[in-house]
């Protein structure tokens, strides 16, 4: 089944070659939301939120970059993603990439960097598209020195607008530790209902924490919108 992604229309399949094109002949733009831009030279896509914020499709060249900031961010990211002692060299992050790119050429998922005033500061994207109960669930991280800008959530209602407006879902999960109360914030500030807890759901490093819930429906979403959704407060975390 196709899915509307940043310039993919509805119906469209995804070919399974789109990660050896690099997705530059299939994504386009959306009326003009998604312009063809330069960074250092190379052409990639991207979707500029606003002056400061932007969010750009993983490239396989992104790897070095993508490594030196979970390196520099290894202590605060261990905190609460798993995956962080896994990577331990620049080749790692070009498999994260090439993974990602390979959900995306399924339908399956779409993740991007994070561009805030012209640097890599994080990931955010769709973890999961689920095409049969009509949601998708976002998860992201965000380097330390970043945070408490409004990133996150600025990043989050965008890829919320987006699953609602153009990818046609019902749905939008999160997912966040019990005790990762920045993340939570999110969350609740997005509007969204904790639905409930998994208890003993992830392992952390040395601990094992429970995971608490959000969703956001989509009637619950419009009705948000229409009252003050575009104009929430920005966090003094994110």
């Amino acid at each position: 089944m196709g899915i509307a992604i940043w310039g993919l229309p509805a119906g469209k399949p995804v070919e399974k070659s789109l990660a050896n094109k690099g997705l530059i002949d299939y994504i386009g733009s959306h009326d003009g939301r998604w312009p063809e831009w330069n960074r250092g030279g190379v052409a990639m896509f991207s979707w500029q939120l606003d002056d400061e914020l932007a969010l750009l499709f993983l490239q396989p060249d992104m790897a070095s970059e993508l490594f030196r900031l979970c390196q520099r961010n290894r202590d605060y990211l261990s905190q609460w993603l798993p995956w962080v002692p896994h990577i331990q060299q620049p080749a790692d992050s070009a498999t994260f990439i090439r993974h990602a790119i390979e959900k995306f050429a399924r339908g399956e998922g779409l993740t991007t960097a994070i561009e805030y005033q012209g640097e890599v500061v994080g990931v955010i994207g769709y973890n999961q598209i689920d095409q049969d109960l009509g949601k998708v669930a976002i998860g992201y991280w965000l380097a330390e020195r970043w945070q408490g800008h409004g990133i996150i959530t600025r990043a989050c209602q965008a890829l919320i607008h987006h699953a609602f407006e153009e990818m046609g879902m019902e749905k939008v999960e999160i997912s966040a530790a019990l005790e990762n109360e920045a993340s939570r914030a999110v969350c609740e500030r997005l509007g969204m209902t904790q639905e409930g807890m998994t208890r003993r759901a992830e392992r952390l490093a040395d601990r094992v924490v429970d995971h608490v819930h959000y969703g956001l429906l989509r009637d619950e979403w419009l009705r948000l919108r229409a009252v003050s959704y575009t104009h929430l407060t920005l966090p003094t975390k994110a």
